[in-house]
């Protein structure tokens, strides 16, 4: 997930897809493209997606990768860039004047690739770059790469090409990276003897401070809000195993708030927003947008959502895409979701056999995967579907929306959804078929008759 200088998103999902949403939550534009990572000049109007251009985006070594260049107002692709040594490029950033990509590919590798040309300009190797994580800058000429095998950062000057480690003991492998904006400071977060976040001075390279968070069981990913005085770090409490998200004062190390949903699942990434003083956080459920509020007797300011008085409280706009991850072998989807794939096996049961797919979105299928795959797309822009059961007969049926329905059954009705990672089917019980966002069940009709599948506005706000 990335950002613009407007404020807008750019989300890159497990099957290549790539949404531009706005940061109100709605989804503008969305591109079908092999991605597997992605990156946006700060005005918003060109995307560069790393993909895969063969058949099987699994096996990068049979395939031909290259950097596709997007304009965003047209959607086109409009070049791409090409080169036998670039790997596949699995984190990348723009240059502020855009001239320039920097890029990290899955060998470790650190390339400078002119974007005029097309040509890599330079690189750096050996050092044990993480690919599997965001690099952080703040001026654009110094960028702090986490390391998986050395103990700390690796600072990379664009402009005398030359590189050091930032050393931590405190730290076996860093997971996430950011820059303070004032540039005098870089956080990076990972394992140590406990799950650690380290404070490093950007002029000496030394570290100057260790935050330990004992209930952390992981983390996963990092951001800072705009004044450099609050820290976001997401992980999963060790607790109860639920993802959270610590808000640090940055001065102090204190936690000042926990953000959990269990509505969650993984945190996938999250950034800080000046444009909406919010947290942005995208989760295999979906986006979450999370706004920064002054606390009862707290001195914060919605503007910057960084004082220690403030609390961060979940937009009523909450998770505007339908985001779920298939397990491998049989899933039941809702036909909105499943026909939104491609490469993928589906089977819909008509009532008294099966075919390949249906054209009701409040349908659902059969989808069968080889592996893991997590997918994300807009809802339909209908509030609420119908669907005739015939009385005695099974009906799939799904749930199109980027939320939770409840489904009320009539006397005598049977229901199940299907649990793909135990392969069994879950009863409904109480009378009610409750279905997550792009989930499908199984629906036997005692009677026959109509059945509503729709989604409600948000409830009020809180009293006073």
């Amino acid at each position: 997930m990335v950002s613009d200088a407007n404020g807008d998103l750019f989300i890159l999902d497990d099957s290549g897809k790539v949404f531009e949403v706005s940061p109100s939550g709605q989804v503008l534009h969305a591109w079908s493209l092999n991605a597997q990572a992605i990156t946006v000049t700060a005005d918003g109007r060109t995307l560069y997606a790393s993909q895969v251009s063969g058949n099987d985006s699994s096996d990068f070594s049979s395939n031909e990768t290259d950097i596709a260049i997007v304009d965003t107002t047209s959607g086109n692709v409009t070049n791409t860039i090409t080169d036998q040594d670039l790997g596949l490029v699995k984190q990348m950033q723009v240059s502020s004047n855009s001239n320039t990509l920097y890029a990290v590919n899955d060998q470790g590798n650190f390339l400078v690739i002119d974007l005029t040309s097309g040509d890599i300009l330079w690189e750096v190797s050996g050092k044990g770059l993480n690919s599997d994580h965001p690099f952080s800058t703040t001026d654009g000429v110094t960028l702090y790469v986490p390391c998986t095998y050395e103990k700390g950062v690796y600072a990379i000057n664009t402009m005398l090409e030359t590189g050091q480690f930032l050393v931590t003991d405190d730290i076996s492998d860093v997971y996430g990276v950011i820059e303070s904006p004032d540039g005098s400071k870089v956080y990076a977060v990972g394992m140590g003897t406990d799950f650690n976040i380290v404070e490093l001075d950007t002029t000496t390279g030394s570290q100057t401070r260790v935050f330990t968070d004992p209930n952390l069981l992981s983390f996963g990913d990092v951001s800072i809000a705009e004044n450099g005085d609050t820290l976001f770090v997401s992980g999963e409490d060790q607790r109860d195993w639920v993802p959270r998200i610590d808000v640090i004062d940055g001065t102090s190390g204190k936690i000042l708030a926990t953000i959990k949903n269990n509505k969650f699942n993984r945190i996938r990434s999250m950034l800080w927003s000046p444009t909406n003083s919010a947290l942005d956080v995208l989760t295999d459920n979906g986006l979450f947008i999370y706004h920064a509020t002054p606390s009862a007797g707290g001195n914060g300011t919605a503007k910057s959502g960084a004082s220690s008085g403030n609390s961060y409280q979940q937009s009523s706009g909450e998770n505007h895409l339908i985001t779920l991850t298939l397990q491998p072998g049989w899933n039941l989807v809702d036909s909105y979701v499943a026909n939104s794939l491609t490469g993928v096996v589906t089977y819909f049961w008509s009532g008294t056999s099966y075919i390949s797919s249906s054209t009701n979105p409040v349908n659902a299928e059969w989808v069968y995967v080889k592996s893991a795959r997590s997918i994300t797309l807009p809802p339909p822009s209908d509030l609420s579907y119908s669907l005739t059961a015939n009385a005695k007969v099974w009906t799939m049926i799904g749930n199109p929306f980027n939320e939770p329905v409840s489904v009320v059954l009539q006397s005598g009705d049977a229901a199940f959804t299907y649990d793909p990672m135990t392969k069994t089917y879950v009863p409904a019980q109480g009378g009610t078929l409750n279905l997550q966002p792009g989930q499908g069940a199984w629906l036997y009709s005692a009677a026959g008759g109509t059945y509503e599948v729709s989604i409600a506005p948000p409830p009020p706000p809180p009293s006073n």
